[in-house]
């Protein structure tokens, strides 16, 4: 399981010329901004707490030329949302969004199961992971919680729901952008073949099919 991410700073000393690049044409001074990504990713924090590489979802890894994002927790890797711009084919980091990821659970690791709906921007499979960016109805009240329940197997679809609990204390005010990440596999069931996330929304429940392989 990976671990969660926290204390994150984003240190964006972008050098000049990464960030505007000026050109003469015919006297007129002209502006270039680097392109720019934003992809999930598995980030490497290293001995020394600090981010030392990124792994996109195609298999990608990349080691970061500036290490300014910092966690509590050393040797580990987090699942994040990065926004970049290459130098010298290594990734500068301009902002980094913490995605919960965690494993499918049975029923029994969980307290209560409750499907508080969400607003469904996008699903997709990358890699090893199904990828979720959701928008969250808040005010900032109270923390919401996460997960992802087992359901069962059928014909060889691993069914999954995705749970989410908000406090009554936090009143649904504004819509903030959230990320979601579920691996494709999971220790406490075996022998599907594709899985089927179903995730409760403002419309009802939708649904979501993806091949293992």
């Amino acid at each position: 399981m990976q671990h969660t991410l926290s204390n994150i700073f984003i240190y964006i000393l972008l050098s000049l010329c990464l960030c505007v690049s000026c050109t003469k044409d015919d006297g007129n001074v002209v502006l270039e901004m680097p392109n720019t990504y934003t992809e999930f990713c598995d980030m490497y924090m290293n001995t020394d707490k600090r981010a030392a590489t990124i792994t996109l979802d195609d298999g990608t890894m990349l080691d970061i030329l500036s290490q300014g994002i910092r966690s509590n927790v050393a040797d580990t890797t987090v699942r994040a949302v990065v926004t970049y711009a290459l130098k010298n084919e290594k990734p500068v980091i301009y902002s980094n969004t913490m995605a919960f990821c965690d494993q499918a659970r049975p029923k029994e690791q969980f307290k209560i199961t409750p499907r508080d709906p969400m607003k469904i921007v996008s699903v997709w499979k990358g890699g090893k992971y199904i990828n979720m960016v959701f928008g969250e109805m808040t005010n900032k009240a109270a923390k919401h919680s996460y997960g992802f329940l087992i359901e069962g197997v059928d014909s060889k679809t691993l069914n999954v729901s995705f749970i989410h609990f908000r406090p009554s204390a936090d009143s649904e005010s504004y819509t903030e952008k959230k990320y979601f990440s579920m691996p494709m596999t999971t220790p406490y069931i075996s022998g599907y073949d594709s899985i089927a996330i179903s995730i409760t929304t403002y419309d009802g429940v939708k649904s979501y099919s993806f091949a293992v392989n």
